[in-house]
Parts: C-alpha cells; sequence; structure tokens
C-alpha cells in the first residue's frame, strides 16, 4: 500500500534537515576548491556555473544529483518518522 506524500513545506525540522545537508555540501566544496585553486579549475568552476544543468556533461550532472539524493534521503527518513 502506498502512503500519500504530503509535506509542509514549512515544517521547521525538515527545513533544518535540508538546511543541514545543504550546508554539509558547501562546507565540502569550499574545503575543496580552498585547496585545489589553479588557474585551470578556476576556469572549469567558472564554466560550469554559467552552463546549464542540462547542458553538464553526465559526470558533471551525477554529482548534483548526489546531492538531489541525499536530500531525498533526508525527506524519506523525516516522512517515515510521521505519525
Amino acid at each position: 500500500m502506498k502512503r500519500e506524500l504530503k509535506i509542509n513545506l514549512m515544517d521547521e525540522e525538515l527545513l533544518e534537515l535540508i538546511a543541514e545537508e545543504i550546508h554539509t555540501q558547501w562546507a565540502g566544496w569550499m574545503a575543496y576548491m580552498l585547496t585545489n585553486l589553479s588557474v585551470d579549475n578556476l576556469n572549469r568552476w567558472d564554466r560550469q556555473r554559467k552552463t546549464r544543468y542540462d547542458k553538464l556533461t553526465e559526470k558533471e550532472r551525477d554529482s548534483d544529483r548526489a546531492l538531489a539524493k541525499r536530500i531525498l534521503e533526508k525527506i524519506s527518513d523525516w516522512w517515515w518518522k510521521q505519525p
């Protein structure tokens, strides 16, 4: 039996879970970026920044998908704990 997914977008607990995941992603990215600064990387990151998602390489989209999956897992975990 499928359970209907209803999410209150104002749910404070869910908001914090997602915000924490996004911060963790950002902090990891910043640590990586600050230790890997080079002209080549800066040029690549600038190109990626200017590129629409659907025009990124499959590998580049996989990175975004990994974050999306982690966020969906957080939502799923939260949802199953609801009464």
